[in-house]
């Protein structure tokens, strides 16, 4: 479990660190010069994916497709309530928040008028709060019981949908199931944007992202209440 934490924490500590650096490439190098930039710090990357040495699995003879594997996880899912109230609040998130993303340059350029270094600052934003989030969750989860808790978490830093998931989840399981949040977090992520360009254009962003935070409260508020009382465990 600490270990999956941990990941966490490096990679929402990149959200934090990548957002600011790449405004300030863009300040320096322009648009296309942060795109080369970017390309060639992918090495860093490469080299310890070649150095590592994954744990070889019996393979079972049992062979499976696609779309039953998603109906396992679906199944799965749906027998759980844990799971169930972290896809729900991840469609609501990934609905209601997650376009707020398409509407940082509205802020960097129009409203807040700091341009494209400002503009990485506003990205790593999300990037501190979910990794507050898993410092917390380190921290604290010793002392809390981990399922209300990490539902807590989700409910306010909102980035922590697949590492709850992962923690609510067994092994065996985890691939299904964390393909259901992808699904939820980055298929409805478009539409949500869709949506929220054409409210923008209507409204304004602030007011726009201000209906679709109070929304997304709205919705955790009522689905807190109707899990009340749920036993939550992770595995």
């Amino acid at each position: 479990k600490q270990g999956i934490a941990l990941n966490s924490m490096q990679f929402n500590l990149s959200r934090v660190i990548g957002p600011a650096l790449g405004g300030f490439s863009i300040g320096v190098f322009g648009i296309a010069g942060s795109y080369y930039v970017n390309a060639i710090s992918y090495v860093a990357v490469i080299i310890p994916l070649i150095l590592i040495h994954p744990r070889h699995r019996e393979r079972t003879s049992r062979q499976q497709g696609m779309w039953q594997d998603l109906r396992e996880g679906l199944s799965f899912a749906r027998k759980r309530p844990s799971l169930r109230v972290i896809l729900l609040l991840q469609f609501i998130i990934a609905f209601l928040v997650f376009p707020y993303i398409v509407l940082l340059p509205i802020f960097a350029r129009d409203i807040f008028h700091i341009g494209a270094p400002g503009l990485g600052v506003l990205n790593s934003a999300s990037g501190i709060g979910a990794l507050s989030g898993a410092i917390l969750l380190v921290v604290l989860s010793q002392h809390l019981k981990r399922g209300k808790f990490l539902l807590v978490l989700l409910c306010v830093l909102g980035g922590l949908a697949s590492l709850a998931l992962q923690l609510l989840t067994p092994e065996h399981m985890r691939g299904r199931v964390l393909s259901l949040w992808v699904m939820t977090a980055l298929g409805l992520a478009p539409f949500g944007n869709l949506l929220a360009g054409w409210v923008a254009q209507s409204i304004g962003a602030p007011s726009t992202l201000a209906i679709g935070g109070s929304l997304c409260a709205c919705g955790a508020l009522f689905i807190a209440v109707i899990s009340k009382g749920r036993k939550l465990n992770v595995m």
